[in-house]
This record gives C-alpha cells, structure tokens and sequence, in this order.
C-alpha cells in the first residue's frame, strides 16, 4: 500500500503576480497602524513591478476602474485600504472607508453647446502647468484617464445622448478660462453633486462661468485655499441659489464673483478679510436678498458691488456695519437698482452708517 502523504496542501491556484510579500505587507501595516512618521517612505514597490504603492486622501481615490486587491495608502487616517469591487476597505478591519467621491456632475448632452448632442466636451478650464493625470468616470460604463490639460480624451461621445453623471479623480485642478458664453459646453453643466478634490488654481477666474444651467446640490465644499483670483468664477451662473461657504485664506480678488447670478438668493458667511477687489461682487443678482455680516477691512474697490439686487432690511443692516467696521475711507458704492430697499426705509441704524460713511468721504448710491 502506497503511503498517504499528509500536512501538504495542494494549491491549483496561480499566485497573483504584482503582489507584495506577506512580510514585507506585515511590516509596512504594522508602521503604518503605528503611526510612524516614515509610513510613506516604507511604501516603496511592490514586488515583481515597478510602480510605487499609491497614497490617496478622501476625495481622490479612484472609484472605479482599480482591479479588486488593489493595495494603498490612506492618508487621512494613516492606515492601508484595499479595493474589492470598486469599493476601498481599511486592511485592519474590513470596514469601508466612507465618503470618498471624486468632482461629480450631472450634464445634459442634448442642450446645444459646442459639441454635438451626444457629446461632452470637458473644456472646464484645467491648470496647464503642473497638471496631474485625472480619470473621469463619463456615467456610462466608460472612463478614460487624461494626462495632459487638453487630452484628447477629455471629449467623450455617448452612445445615446442624454443626462449623466460625470465623477473625475484625481486632482482636479481649475484656473482661467479664455473663453465666453457660447464657446465651451458650459450651458450642458446642469448640477454640481460633489465638489470632491476641485483645486482652482492661484488665477481661476471664471472658472465655472456662463454655466447658465447649473446648480449646486453638493455638501461639501471646493479647496479654495490656494486661490487668489476668484473673478467671475460662478459669472452669470442663472440658476443657483447659493453658493458653499469657501476659504478665501490666499484670495485677493472676487470683483464679478456672483455677477447676473439672477437666481441667487443667499450669499453664505466667509473670511473676506482679505479681499481687496469687491468690484460688482454680486451686481445684477436679482433675487438676492440674503448677505451675511462681511469683513471689508482690505477692500480698495467696492463699485457696483451689490448693484440691482433685492437686498432686504437685515441685509443693508449687514453692509453698512461692516462698510463702518472696515476703517475704509472715501469709496464710492452701489446698492442701488432692482428691488433693494429704499434708504428711506432703512433702520435707523443703517441710516447712521450710512451717514458716517458719507462723512467720512464715501459716495453711496442709493434707491
């Protein structure tokens, strides 16, 4: 009788290649868990290839696209996650790692733009030096990677025209757009659902203008950050009706920032401290009544800046303390046309201010 052999496994399977080893994975995790200062520099290769394990924050992990077993690096809480079924997953318990989403949009292919009807063009301005490769999920089963500010894969064609969701990971950078209404496929941009890891750039004026159709439903907020030059970025954007609250911690200018935002009610509270141009911030919003309590401390020009608006009585309030607050001598203003309550019918001390202003040199142009 032959003898039985025993304690071998017998495995079929075929290893998988580009994998790390198990003591190299043990030792990387347990650095990682530990929260040791060096965790990304241990995040070399992986064995059998030559690209790095990557490192993501929420926001810009891939999700969709990434082969199941897919290995990186957290960095928001310092711990490896892996990919199963396009979710990612914390190695240390299995638990999903919640909220990560990239810029999401919806677009309607059919509204006529610049490209044709079963088009999208992603002409969204996107910063050309320093760009960084981006993936753009275009709703429909089919995602394509752009590694360049005008790849090619940036227009995609649908098989049917119609609404989509567009997700892009990766960051997402926007700056200047050298363009006006008519010649990209902003009128197409119908909701922003997700603002993800958008990153306008130091110079994003009119980043987001002339998107005539657009709304935003997102939660979350852009970084903002790094922005110095918030002109017309939301410009003659028709359709929203606020706006998220932003850091303005490096902007210096938001002159036409909301200009003709017609359906504009509220604008939400911000640091504005260091804004110098107010420049028709939020000229012809027409419906808007709504403006917090600003800091116009640094401000040097502040013409047109609430011109034909709808402002009510807590609103003049608002603008006129802090126009008193801000220290800022003879300036001209504007808070006349539309609907915006007549200066006959301020509160009395909106009426003080704004005599204290006219004493000390400004001219304020009132209904």
């Amino acid at each position: 009788m032959a003898q039985q052999q025993t304690g071998v496994e017998t495995k079929t399977d075929t290893p998988p290649t580009n994998t790390i080893s198990a003591a190299e994975f043990n030792s990387i995790n347990d650095t990682v868990n530990n929260n040791s200062t060096d965790a990304e520099s241990r995040l070399t290769t992986i064995e059998g290839a030559s690209a790095s394990i990557l490192s993501y924050s929420s926001g810009t992990l891939p999700s969709s696209g990434i082969g199941t077993g897919t290995l990186a690096f957290f960095t928001d809480e310092n711990v490896m996650i892996y990919v199963k079924d396009d979710v990612w997953y914390r190695v240390s318990d299995d638990t999903a790692v919640a909220g990560v989403q990239g810029f999401i949009m919806t677009v309607d292919t059919t509204v006529v733009s610049v490209s044709n009807s079963d088009q999208f063009n992603l002409l969204i301005p996107m910063v050309q030096t320093g760009f960084t490769p981006i993936t753009v999920d275009w709703g429909d089963g089919n995602s394509t990677t752009a590694s360049v500010y005008n790849d090619a894969n940036l227009l995609h064609t649908y098989s049917v025209g119609g609404t989509y969701d567009i997700e892009i990971s990766g960051i997402f950078q926007l700056e200047y757009q050298n363009g006006t209404a008519g010649n990209t496929d902003s009128e197409k941009i119908q909701d922003i659902k997700n603002w993800g890891d958008l990153t306008p750039a130091a110079a994003s004026d009119f980043g987001f203008a002339w998107c005539s159709n657009m709304v935003i439903t997102a939660s979350d907020s852009p970084d903002t950050s790094t922005a110095a030059d918030l002109s017309g970025f939301f410009y003659g954007c028709d359709s929203i009706t606020t706006i998220p609250s932003l850091d303005l911690t490096s902007c210096v200018s938001m002159s036409s920032f909301l200009f003709d935002c017609d359906s504009i009610t509220t604008i939400p509270s911000m640091d504005t401290s260091g804004i110098t141009n107010f420049d028709s911030f939020a000229e012809d919003c027409t419906s808007l009544t709504t403006v917090p309590l600003l800091d116009y401390s640094s401000g040097t020009n502040f013409n047109q800046i609430y011109q034909t608006c709808a402002l009510n009585t807590t609103s003049i309030d608002n603008i006129m303390a802090g126009f008193v607050a801000s220290g800022v001598a003879s300036k001209t203003t504007h808070l006349n046309g539309g609907t915006s309550l007549a200066e006959a019918s301020w509160s009395a001390q909106a009426q003080t201010d704004v005599a204290t202003l006219r004493g000390n040199g400004w001219t304020v142009n009132t209904n």
